[in-house]
Parts: structure tokens; C-alpha cells; sequence
């Protein structure tokens, strides 16, 4: 996929900027467009702030273009530095910069392999710079690396002010995406253009994927997708977290029961625009949470909102039945999904007579998992459920419209 994008500058009006991109969002090249041409408004496509590049010839039309190849970065063809997982090697003279971020995974600081400052970044709430100044910085340093990888991690263009999100350019002066979300049908009380559902103080959205497990021994987010874990900036996860690795093994046994009503509760999770964050503490009681100090609020109205799942997995039976990370989690899971999907109108906290029908849900969610790892069905919830409410584990079933 190809674009030419041209910011909203006064004067005289400069060369486009080309981006080019791979089916599933990962850039392959950005430079100036020298010979671009607008199309005619005959084509459908407006000429007021960008328009499409198509045809064989694009790359030949960048001018000193910037190539992105895995973790490899040339300018104008030649190396200019060596992605890693926190930080980057100059390939001019082989030196190392590191990242210090913070808990949202924004980079606040730079330091070289001495430990010496390089750069400091302040932000707002949403990612707006509040200043690279050198008073920022110690006595006599001066910001020489004009590192371009500031807010969320993501990739800075001071020329359009936007950041790669990968899926979407994001401009925190606006405080919004320059695209729509492709999922905006699923959350219509948000702005199809808004970021991190204007709370990005207690979310974030890194690239998309929405499923996030929480390393306690090294302090990170571990990113879950298509199976596998990632680090926050895409590479592919190495460590040796025993309940990360546990969740993930869980998840993946989840998908491989072959149900199609629980790999759609799944899928949705995943490609949810909210995030859902899952944790260990041995102080958990197995439960969920809604994002931020109104998600309880927002659930309650029949708002969609983000999780965190708190488990601990303490429990090895409950209601006359065994507990097992796959029962556990998946009850857990469809509490999540019922958040994200907006189901929750009134039920938290739960008023009513009888047990809360989220947990019912979930009861009914975790059964479907039960028989298909051939253990009993749960047909109690601290009470005994009503036969009206309890679902065939076998039924086939969809939320799908």
C-alpha cells in the first residue's frame, strides 16, 4: 500500500510525503515525493490534504527516501541505524543509545552506553511534546541524537506532526487519529478518530492488538497476538515469565478446543479496540476490573470499556467442581468480553435478586470449555443457577451480526 500525504502548510505548498507500506501495516518506506501528482477530483479522491500514489513506477519518485527492513534503517540507501528492544545503534560510528521509558511505555529519556544523557522528552496526556529543551537535560548536555522515538515508543514526524501507529497516523496536537478506527461500529459512543477513548492516561494503544499480559518480575507489558508474545516495539518475546508463558499456553489451548463461540470471544479480544490487561498477584481473588476511574461507571451504563483480569489461581475447586487455568481464565475472559461489547448496562454492581447474569454468562462461557476438556459442567454460582439460565455447552452459538 502507497500514500502521499501533504501536511496543512501555508505558502508555498512543498513535496508530498510518500509512505509505503506492507497488507499488514508495517512501513517499508517514507521520502519525498519530487514528481507526484495530484489525481483529478474525477477519481473520487479529494485534493485538499492527501491522495493516493498508485503505479508501478512509485519508487522512483522518492527523493532521498528513508527504507525501513526489519529492525534495519537505511537513509538514501545507506545504513543509518540498527533497531533493538530498548534503544538503537548508530551505524555512522557504532554507538549505543538507550531508552529509559516509563510505565506507558513512552520514552522519556535517551543515555549513551556511558550512562550519559542525551535526551529528555516531556509529554502531555496525549502526547503532546512539552519540550526537548536543554534545561531539560544536565548541565552542558546538548539533545545530539534527535531520536525521532518519543511517544508510545512510535515513530515522530516533526515535518507532519503525526506519529506511526502503524495502523493509523496519530496527531497528539489534536489529541486524534487522522483516519478512522476500522472497528468504530463496535464502541458508538466513541469517536471513530479519538485515542485510547480519550483515556489515555490509564490506557494505551500501541498497535491494535489489545491483549496484554503483565511480566510482574520485569514491570512490562507482554503483548499476546495470533498466539505468539511480543514486546512492546513488535519484537518477539524472550523471556522466561512463568505466568506470561502460562497465559499464553492457556490462551492457545483455549483456541484449540475448536469452538467457534470461544475463538470469536477470543478473536474479538484481540482485535478490540480497548485493551484488556491480564495479571498475577497472589493476593487476587480471580476477577475482573473495568479500565480507569469511571470504566465501572461506563459498564454500567452500557458503555464499552477495557479489562484487567486479576487472577491468582489459588482456587483448585469451587461450586462442587475443579478449577484449572483453562476454566478460570476462560470464565474471567468472558467477563472481558462482555465489557468490551458494551453488555454490562446494570450490572455493576449488581442490584438485583438471585446471582449477578455477567456471572451466569460466565458460567455458561466456562462450560463450553469444561466439556470439551471432558470435566464436569458448573451448575452453581455460590447459589444453584436456574435450569431456564443455564445454556447447552454444545449449542451453537454467535454474537456475530
Amino acid at each position: 500500500m502507497a500514500l502521499a500525504v501533504q501536511g496543512p502548510q501555508g505558502g508555498v505548498t512543498p513535496d508530498p510525503l510518500g509512505l509505503q507500506y506492507t497488507a499488514d501495516g508495517r512501513k517499508l518506506r517514507e521520502g519525498r515525493l519530487v514528481s507526484a501528482k495530484r489525481p483529478a477530483l474525477s477519481q473520487g479522491v479529494s485534493t485538499q490534504s492527501s491522495w493516493a500514489v498508485v503505479g508501478a513506477t512509485l519508487m522512483e519518485r522518492f527523493d532521498a527516501p528513508t527504507d525501513y527492513s526489519g529492525n534495519l534503517v537505511y537513509k538514501s540507501g545507506v545504513l543509518d541505524k540498527v533497531l533493538f528492544d530498548g534503544g538503537y545503534i548508530s551505524a555512522a560510528d557504532t554507538s549505543y543509545h538507550f531508552f529509559i521509558t516509563d510505565h506507558q511505555g513512552n520514552v522519556r529519556v535517551v543515555a549513551d552506553a556511558s550512562g550519559a544523557v542525551e535526551q529528555v522528552t516531556h509529554y502531555g496526556p496525549f502526547g503532546e511534546d512539552l519540550g526537548d529543551s536543554a534545561a531539560s537535560l544536565p548541565v552542558g548536555a546538548q539533545d545530539s541524537v534527535g531520536n525521532p522515538y518519543k511517544y508510545g515508543g512510535k515513530e515522530w514526524d516533526s515535518a507532519l506532526g503525526l506519529y506511526d501507529f502503524s495502523a493509523r497516523l496519530y496527531r497528539p496536537a489534536a489529541a486524534r487519529f487522522t483516519t478512522m478506527d476500522p472497528l468504530c461500529e463496535k464502541y458508538y459512543s466513541i469517536s471513530p478518530y479519538a485515542y485510547c477513548a480519550n483515556n489515555p492516561v490509564n490506557l494505551v494503544d500501541p498497535d491494535g492488538a489489545r491483549i496484554w499480559i503483565w511480566a510482574n518480575g520485569t514491570q512490562e507489558y507482554i503483548l499476546y497476538s495470533q498466539r505468539e508474545l511480543f514486546n512492546k516495539d513488535g519484537t518477539e518475546y524472550s523471556g522466561e515469565d512463568k505466568f506470561v508463558l502460562l497465559i499464553q499456553a492457556t490462551l492457545n489451548n483455549l483456541y484449540d478446543l475448536n469452538d467457534e463461540y470461544i475463538s470469536e470471544v477470543l478473536d474479538n479480544l484481540e482485535e478490540s479496540d480497548m485493551n484488556h490487561g491480564i495479571a498475577f498477584d497472589e493476593k487476587y481473588t480471580d476477577s475482573v476490573e473495568a479500565y480507569g476511574f469511571y470504566g465501572k461507571d461506563k459498564a454500567n451504563r452500557g458503555e464499552p470499556v477495557g479489562t484487567w483480569i486479576k487472577l491468582s489461581f489459588k482456587r483448585r475447586n469451587a461450586d462442587g467442581v475443579d478449577l484449572v487455568p483453562a476454566t478460570i481464565l476462560s470464565h474471567e475472559i468472558k467477563h472481558s468480553y462482555d465489557f468490551d461489547s458494551g453488555k454490562m448496562k446494570g450490572l455493576v454492581p449488581w442490584r438485583g435478586e438471585g446471582i449477578n447474569p455477567a456471572e451466569i454468562s460466565a458460567v455458561n462461557f466456562e462450560n463450553r470449555v469444561r466439556v470439551r476438556l471432558r470435566l464436569p459442567i458448573r451448575k452453581r454460582y455460590g447459589a444453584a443457577i436456574p435450569s431456564n439460565m443455564m445454556e447447552s455447552p454444545w449449542k451453537k452459538k454467535t454474537d456475530k451480526k
